[in-house]
């Protein structure tokens, strides 16, 4: 009742109020971290604002449709926000559903449906949407289809140059050598001419070599991920 210091308050409320202002970085880093294990609330108003919250069951970050009130402090603008305030897993994009995003300024996209193993064409909104999504066929089949350090068989088809200091294909009395080469449009191994140097590693001698390396690689990596979607 009598004498004591100044640091006396009536409520919780009205000392946090007052020396908030005096915690230590690490406490606040804290404080926003423990935001991570609480709940996943949508709250109760009317609104469709998209968040990302913390889910520690699994360690992922995972999107969630806020209304617009009575939510908590497990409720991210993005999801690189979550992901790194939380220090979630990074998820594997490649097994987002297809998302065509929230406006309809619709133009053809690409992403990769791990239920068939396979990228495929959209129609893309323009805006939101994930990560699963790509410009070309080819960018999603070297996400998602090829192991790093394998892109061998996805490689454009290059006839290279003949062998003198111009690197050009012309005037030189070098015969261009029949070579095969993974076809990723027509998903299949083809023919073309080689001029002898440059070129890239997608480039075989003989068709069986072709379709050994690239034929059986691609059915082999897209039943791995037919059997990861399966497992999730």
């Amino acid at each position: 009742g009598c004498k004591g210091n100044h640091n006396r308050f009536a409520s919780k409320e009205e000392c946090d109020l007052s020396c908030s202002s005096l915690k230590t970085s690490e406490t606040l880093t804290n404080d926003i971290k423990s935001a991570c294990h609480l709940p996943m609330v949508r709250g109760n108003c009317d609104q469709q604002i998209s968040r990302w919250y913390f889910n520690p069951a699994d360690q992922y970050c995972h999107s969630f449709q806020y209304t617009g009130c009575h939510g908590n402090a497990n409720s991210f603008e993005s999801e690189q926000d979550c992901r790194q305030i939380c220090e979630a897993k990074e998820k594997d994009i490649c097994t987002f559903e297809k998302d065509t995003g929230t406006c309809d300024q619709y133009q053809i996209m690409w992403y990769y449906d791990p239920s068939h193993g396979e990228c495929k064409n959209f129609y893309y909104g323009s805006c939101g949407g994930n990560a699963n999504r790509f410009g070309t066929e080819q960018e999603c089949q070297l996400r998602c289809l090829i192991k790093a350090g394998n892109s061998t068989c996805f490689q454009q088809v290059d006839q290279g140059y003949t062998c003198n200091d111009t690197k050009s294909v012309q005037d030189s009395t070098t015969k261009p050598v029949l070579k095969f080469f993974y076809d990723q449009q027509l998903k299949k191994c083809s023919s073309f001419l080689y001029h002898g140097c440059g070129g890239n590693d997608n480039r075989f001698d003989e068709e069986n070599q072709c379709v050994d390396k690239c034929i059986a690689d691609v059915a082999i990596r897209q039943q791995g991920r037919k059997e990861n979607f399966l497992r999730l």
